[in-house]
């Protein structure tokens, strides 16, 4: 199958967010998902996100590292108030140390590290997320999950 998007996000879904991350992660891509995440928080409402990633995804670029701090200082108070919870999908090779991250240090709620996209989608529907509370859109994140991700 050919991948029709390497980085997007989307909130279609709101107040679930998503996030694809497939290949090498370019600093235009980087700031594109960057203004996501700052228009998601700049809302001042709680949200859950969706995280998929691929391997490559990983890849360290070069000046991604100044970028995430310039934004993290502007955003990190939102994020902990704002962000109820986070569902990060990872390949299997990168599970144990994805899993190490604190990122509760970041956020306002629970997060966790997943191998696969439905166990991710049933801890996000089963789980305590206020912001996700009453949710109904579950059938179309799943087709939006068939069309655009590759795991």
């Amino acid at each position: 199958m050919m991948k029709m998007i390497s980085h997007t996000c989307t909130d279609l879904f709101y107040p679930l967010n998503i996030s694809l991350s497939y290949g090498t992660v370019s600093p235009e891509d980087y700031l594109r998902v960057l203004g996501h995440y700052g228009k998601w928080l700049d809302r001042e409402q709680p949200y859950a996100l969706l995280n998929i990633r691929d391997d490559a995804s990983f890849e360290n670029t070069p000046g991604l590292g100044k970028m995430a701090k310039g934004w993290m200082q502007k955003y990190l108070p939102l994020l902990q108030q704002y962000e109820q919870g986070i569902a990060l999908v990872v390949p299997e090779a990168r599970y144990e140390k994805v899993c190490k991250t604190n990122f509760e240090a970041i956020s306002a709620g629970a997060c966790k590290v997943f191998i696969h996209t439905d166990e991710a989608l049933t801890w996000l529907a089963e789980g305590e997320l206020k912001s996700l509370e009453g949710f109904n859109k579950w059938k179309a994140v799943k087709e939006y999950l068939k069309i655009n991700s590759y795991e």
